[in-house]
């Protein structure tokens, strides 16, 4: 099955319960209002339907200057490191921590949330790179050392009856 359709996430052009599953791949870094999101998403899915979220953690070390850093400022870096990419885009990380993104899923009713941390390249081998990420941990909401994981992934269930 293949087709495109033009929306956006905090109000997708679909009926209700129009979807058996739900699947976003490094696009929820990038909403500003993720409670709207996941109601929406919860919206077009089927009872029993299935979400999958797969997010860069804000503590990715490499998107951690997202937070704070300018478009301008960021593709200027990526440039003087010769790093290719499809673009910078905002990225204002309201929802990319475990807790939030259970905060949000539950929030809009869905159930049988589980959180996956995956994804460690290898340039966290340098001790100097672990020191960094401890005290970017301590100073974060995450368990110890999870920001070696840099990708977050939610799976959740629509339950088949209306808990809300």
């Amino acid at each position: 099955l293949k087709f495109k359709t033009l929306g956006v996430l905090e109000d997708l052009p679909f009926c209700d319960g129009y979807f058996a599953g739900y699947y976003s791949d490094s696009v929820y870094e990038h909403i500003d209002d993720p409670s709207k999101c996941c109601n929406e998403a919860f919206r077009v899915l089927k009872p029993g339907g299935k979400i999958i979220i797969n997010t860069n953690s804000v503590f990715n070390p490499f998107m951690f200057p997202n937070k704070f850093l300018s478009i301008k400022w960021r593709e200027k870096l990526k440039r003087s490191a010769k790093i290719q990419s499809e673009g910078t885009f905002r990225a204002p990380y309201k929802i990319n921590t475990a807790r939030r993104l259970k905060k949000y899923l539950r929030e809009a009713g869905f159930v049988d949330i589980q959180i996956y941390r995956w994804g460690v390249p290898s340039m966290y081998r340098p001790k100097w790179v672990l020191f960094l990420l401890l005290c970017m941990e301590l100073l974060g909401e995450t368990p110890l050392f999870c920001g070696l994981k840099h990708r977050l992934m939610a799976t959740a269930v629509k339950p088949t009856q209306n808990l809300k």
